[in-house]
């Protein structure tokens, strides 16, 4: 009778670990031997044939080694998990990307850290993020040093175009065609968001184009010179009445105008709705009369080859 050499099983690990919850714990066998088989729970692990195994799953696991004649198991070494700490984050606004930058919050619980496109120090940077949607992981370390983690999303807007200002006689034209705010001297005019706008002094004017997703564009700027020649109306006799006016009034001028004058009327997307040549004389007057204009702001352009001059025109029904 032949006795063979007898083989020992063991792990090297502690008999009981606990770990954090989906943080996989490596087990190691004591010896060297020619076959392995680990166990959970008494029973053989698919796969699990090397001498060391890496575990996540809690339960009692033990080791099995064997070689040509004899087998033998080791004692148990129990794997457990700390409790589970629920991580939750709010949803975020949308924002545009020259937006300035904002401290991330609405992490539970609170005392975490953000990280994600964007993100420095717990502070999210819109134009150092992606167009579009970008992740942001909220992580919590709770008192076993176990991090969780929730996501949430920032989606980042592009910025609106910047608009070109041009002018066009006494008045400022836009190129956007909606979403227009002016200003003078970086200050907001009040009521002042349509295409066109008519300056009532010379100075530092700009604009910006707000669209649909509520991005704003950079400043456009222009400085405004006024072109009129004729500039004093009192001087030159000139007037408007009524004004505003339901579509009918009479204009009335002198001094500087006379000859062959033109009269015409712009809307506020520089269109003409009224175009008219006459031979003025002194004291010239003349009852204007169009009742199918829409109610709103028309520019009246008065010009011969010895004057000109521009007055709005304000059309009420």
């Amino acid at each position: 009778v032949t006795q063979n050499a007898a083989i020992a099983a063991a792990i090297l690990a502690n008999d009981s670990v606990t770990i954090c919850e989906n943080t996989p714990y490596i087990y190691h066998a004591a010896a060297s031997q020619l076959n392995y088989q680990w166990l959970l729970n008494n029973s053989p692990i698919g796969n699990a044939t090397d001498s060391l195994y890496e575990a996540i799953t809690v339960g009692n696991y033990s080791l099995r080694v064997s070689d040509a004649y004899c087998s033998t198991t080791s004692s148990v070494k129990v794997l457990t998990n700390y409790a589970h700490t629920n991580v939750n984050i709010s949803a975020y606004n949308d924002v545009c990307e020259n937006d300035s930058a904002f401290e991330l919050s609405g992490g539970i619980p609170v005392g975490g850290n953000y990280t994600g496109a964007g993100v420095i120090l717990n502070l999210f940077y819109p134009n150092n993020a992606t167009l579009g949607d970008n992740t942001i992981t909220y992580s919590y370390t709770d008192t076993n040093q176990c991090v969780s983690s929730a996501n949430s999303i920032i989606k980042v807007k592009a910025q609106t175009t910047a608009a070109v200002i041009t002018q066009n006689f006494n008045q400022l034209i836009s190129s956007a065609t909606f979403g227009n705010q002016w200003y003078y001297n970086n200050t907001a005019i009040a009521n002042a968001t349509q295409q066109i706008y008519f300056p009532a002094q010379n100075g530092l004017y700009s604009v910006v184009v707000t669209d649909s997703s509520l991005c704003s564009s950079a400043v456009a700027y222009y400085t405004f010179l006024s072109t009129a020649i004729a500039e004093n109306k009192s001087e030159n006799n000139f007037s408007i009445y009524p004004n505003p006016s339901n579509g009918e009034f009479k204009i009335s001028f002198a001094a500087a105008f006379l000859g062959k004058v033109e009269i015409k009327m712009l809307n506020v997307l520089g269109e003409e709705v009224y175009d008219e040549f006459v031979s003025a004389t002194t004291n010239f007057s003349k009852k204007i009369s169009l009742p199918t204009l829409q109610q709103g702001v028309y520019l009246l352009q008065v010009k011969s080859t010895t004057g000109s001059y521009e007055e709005k025109i304000i059309i009420r029904k």
